[in-house]
């Protein structure tokens, strides 16, 4: 009997600026194998921040440079005041008007990532990244040309790509791609932990039902937020969607993430791992969505490392990376 296809699959969730913890534990599982972490994959799909990390790593840059753009460069993309009353009287002003944010930042930063490069110059690792479509509702996933159907994304800038999948609805407005003239909203919204797309991806373009699939997620440190026992059992409607902490968007983000890993598990078992420990409420708003302080990045920097390290001593990781083969 013929040996099943062997099919790695990396998964980057959403998290805005928490994505700092996902490019640090890429860049440190990176010096511990001593090859790039692009070496070990098959396919990598990403979500909003997650979906940038997974572009930005197929155009060839280094998740530490990926870090060192978050370190220097965060506070562009999530500018705000230093006050907390300041900033929630400037976020709620900001709010009855238009999205928390402008996307100017975040695009002045990605231009200068990837320039003009297209989808289909990603030479470095396929690639498929989440999306929504604002006027139908439903899923985008761009991807680049790993099978020979897959030619509508091919021109598409790979700074629209990343634009669209971050769209996340309070934060950043929609965007607008010029190429199939369509709004985009964040991938979160159609799943925030891409995993289970990227496995279905695997069996059925890179592989078949029979191939041997394994998932590795890799997550921004976001936490499972849950209602209190102690809410009302009618919030008001400030309760869901607070501008500065919109419940509802995190809410069903983290009912997505529970059930994508219930599912991977099922369907994987052995052959699936994440590395998304859970945080306690109060150091979860210490590392916000939109938090780029010092101590932030220190707390998102440290937890990455120690998750990394425990990483490296789990059976998945001895298994399937510690001293697996460069891809040709």
């Amino acid at each position: 009997m013929e040996t099943p296809k062997t099919i790695n699959v990396l998964a980057l969730s959403g998290g805005g600026y928490r994505g700092l913890f996902t490019a640090q534990v890429l860049d440190q599982l990176e010096k511990s194998t001593g090859k790039k972490i692009t070496d070990h994959f098959d396919l990598i799909t990403g979500t909003s921040i997650g979906g940038i990390i997974a572009l930005g790593l197929a155009s060839g840059i280094s998740p530490s440079e990926i870090v060192n753009v978050f370190r220097e460069r965060g506070a562009e993309i999530f500018p705000s005041p230093e006050k907390k009353l300041k900033y929630a009287l400037w976020a709620f002003k900001r709010a009855l008007t238009t999205s928390l944010y402008e996307a100017r930042g975040l695009k002045n930063v990605l231009e200068d990532l990837f320039g003009d490069k297209k989808l289909k110059e990603l030479d470095k690792a396929y690639v498929m990244v989440t999306a929504a479509r604002a006027s139908t509702g439903k899923p985008k996933f761009f991807k680049t040309p790993h099978d020979e159907s897959f030619y509508t994304d091919l021109d598409i800038p790979v700074v629209d790509a990343a634009l669209a999948t971050s769209a996340a609805p309070v934060y950043f407005p929609m965007h607008y791609i010029e190429h199939d003239s369509t709004r985009y909203l964040d991938g979160g919204l159609v799943g925030n932990a891409p995993g289970l797309f990227g496995y279905i991806e695997a069996i059925t373009r890179l592989g078949d039902k029979n191939s041997d699939v394994r998932v590795l997620s890799v997550g921004a440190l976001s936490g499972k937020p849950c209602v209190s026992e102690n809410t009302s059992p009618a919030p008001r409607l400030r309760y869901w969607l607070n501008h500065t902490n919109p419940r509802l968007l995190e809410l069903t983000f983290a009912i997505q993430e529970h059930q994508t890993n219930n599912m991977l598990n099922l369907l994987l078992g052995d052959n699936y791992s994440i590395i998304d420990p859970t945080v306690s409420e109060e150091a979860s708003s210490d590392i916000g969505l939109d938090n780029t302080s010092k101590a932030a990045q220190t707390a998102l920097l440290s937890r990455a490392n120690e998750e990394a390290s425990n990483f490296t001593n789990t059976n998945f990781y001895k298994a399937f990376l510690k001293g697996k083969e460069q891809k040709s």
